[in-house]
């Protein structure tokens, strides 16, 4: 850590960091977290991120203002999610600013971090999407009701990507499994013999079950925040339920509350 070059240096401090033997003060770590290798500097973070959050009050300040300004998407990823596990919470006025200007990764965490508030921004941000699964992964990760009439329209429409990628999404929030007919994703009219071969089968979305299921079940989502396959979330997850949710939801939660400074999980190792 303290004396090889910085590739080197950072993947020890990986290491130290998994084993929560990493000083949170080290000059070291503050110069890997500069790093003009975007590489480096995520890695610093993700080890100071778990370094940082078991120091309590005791962890230093990072430079967190100038990581989620960088220009590497990954570098800024690195340093929202430090933000959150380690109870920055005056780092959603910025991510909110950040999403608004249309950064993606910004839209991503607010996507796992934002509240109620939120959702006009988020459904904004969705809309101007013209990646059809990149529209609909958003909003399932935010998981608010309002999202689930747009889905059931989209269900209904030409686009079969954009059909198929929604009725995903409203499983994901709602947990009602809602496939129908099985169908390959059409291919560009340019394409290649080797595409075509390739191209996936997909489940097209049952949309008269989705219409029904919206119809008996509305009011119950309207009545959450955040919902994740039929589970409410915008009250948090105790610790002992964490095992209940997927991997995905289950690190989304505790990071949500982590920023709330009240931690339910350490924070997940560094691979």
């Amino acid at each position: 850590l303290e004396k090889a070059k910085p590739s080197t240096a950072v993947a020890a401090a990986v290491v130290l960091a998994n084993h929560r033997q990493l000083d949170p003060r080290s000059t070291r770590l503050d110069q890997l977290l500069a790093d003009p290798d975007p590489t480096v500097a995520s890695l610093a973070w993700r080890a100071a991120l778990v370094t940082d959050s078991g120091a309590a009050k005791a962890a230093p300040e990072r430079p967190f203002k100038r990581a989620v300004a960088a220009e590497s998407p990954g570098l800024r990823a690195a340093a929202w999610q430090a933000a959150a596990w380690t109870g920055q919470a005056q780092a959603l006025p910025p991510l909110r600013q950040a999403a608004a200007a249309g950064d993606a990764v910004a839209l991503h965490w607010l996507a796992i971090l934002g509240a109620p508030d939120d959702a006009p921004l988020l459904q904004k941000a969705a809309l101007a999407m013209s990646d059809a699964q990149a529209r609909c992964d958003l909003l399932a990760r935010f998981g608010h009701p309002s999202a689930l009439n747009a889905l059931v329209r989209w269900m209904g429409g030409e686009d079969v990507a954009l059909a198929h990628a929604s009725g995903e999404a409203f499983t994901r929030i709602t947990g009602i499994e809602i496939r129908g007919e099985r169908r390959t994703l059409p291919v560009a009219a340019d394409a290649d013999d080797f595409t075509r071969e390739m191209a996936p089968d997909i489940w097209m979305p049952d949309v008269k079950k989705a219409r029904a299921m919206m119809e008996r079940h509305a009011s119950d989502w309207s009545a959450g925040e955040r919902w994740c396959a039929g589970r409410r979330l915008d009250d948090g997850v105790p610790r002992e339920q964490l095992p209940l949710l997927d991997l995905e939801a289950r690190w989304d939660v505790a990071a949500r509350a982590a920023l709330a400074g009240r931690p339910v999980s350490a924070p997940p190792p560094i691979h």
